[in-house]
């Protein structure tokens, strides 16, 4: 949100802005969310960009440890569902963030509230995880700006492995629901019968468009509590893991590029990860 990121962190105040972008930031959130889903944002639901130690204090008023998120959803009250988001960070992150905190707020106001509490947290993340990408490429489908390959030193198929040891690691672990989400998107989308065409569509484009995505946002928001539980046991195993690999690992690690110019995924490593 300003030219010089870190000054509020080292104490010098919110005075110390030299360029406050927050405002073009949120005229840029709107338009993605009404590009992809043909709706307005919802009036109750606000996005507010705070600076580091602003939204440090956030964190500490929600019980969370200071540092260790960008955003969250919602604070609610009767009248709105706030969405606080960590502003200072590059424009493609902060950009992600607002797309995945959004995915939650929209599934929270789409859902009966009594059913949503008992839907899977990595159904949950799923959701966040897909609408947040979606909004990222709609807005590169719109501006022309790379949306789809990651310009990085390292090469992608190590970037995979690590990436892929990890979700492993955590594929049991309830506590990790962002990194079970994560296989759960490719595992759904290749051994789920209900979505071959999004199969279809990523065996010959390498990725899916944002539509495509918003589809699987409601195809996991659209779950009951029971529902999505069901889902996690039947389609979340080892063995779905194991054959899947080698299809995301080609997909995934494909979507590189040389251009050093701007980027909505270059410091949004999320959108990059997604089918």
């Amino acid at each position: 949100i300003r030219t010089k990121p870190g000054s509020d962190s080292m104490g010098f105040g919110t005075d110390s802005l030299s360029i406050d972008r927050r405002r073009e930031m949120l005229h840029i959130f709107e338009a993605g969310y009404y590009l992809l889903t043909g709706q307005p944002v919802p009036i109750k639901f606000v996005a507010t960009l705070h600076t580091d130690s602003d939204y440090e204090t956030i964190e500490v008023e929600r019980g969370r440890t200071p540092g260790t998120t960008n955003g969250l959803c919602c604070i609610t009250t009767e009248t709105k569902m706030e969405m606080p988001i960590n502003a200072e960070r590059s424009i493609s992150k902060v950009l992600g963030t607002m797309g995945h905190e959004a995915g939650h707020g929209r599934h929270r106001l789409l859902t009966v509230p009594e059913s949503y509490a008992g839907i899977s947290q990595t159904i949950r993340e799923a959701v966040g995880i897909t609408f947040g990408t979606a909004m990222v490429r709609t807005i590169g489908e719109y501006t022309g700006i790379e949306h789809i390959n990651m310009e990085t030193e390292y090469p992608t198929a190590t970037v995979f492995e690590s990436f892929w040891k990890r979700w492993g690691s955590n594929l049991d672990n309830s506590k990790k629901p962002h990194d079970r989400a994560r296989v759960l998107l490719w595992i759904s989308i290749l051994k789920d019968p209900s979505l071959v065409h999004l199969k279809y569509e990523i065996e010959s484009a390498g990725y899916l468009s944002a539509q495509s995505l918003l589809l699987l946002t409601d195809h996991f928001g659209n779950m009951t509590a029971e529902q999505s539980n069901d889902y996690i046991n039947k389609y979340l195993t080892p063995e779905n893991m194991a054959a899947i690999k080698d299809f995301a690992k080609i997909k995934m690690s494909s979507r590189t590029t040389t251009n050093l110019s701007d980027s909505l995924i270059d410091s949004n490593w999320e959108a990059w990860r997604v089918p």
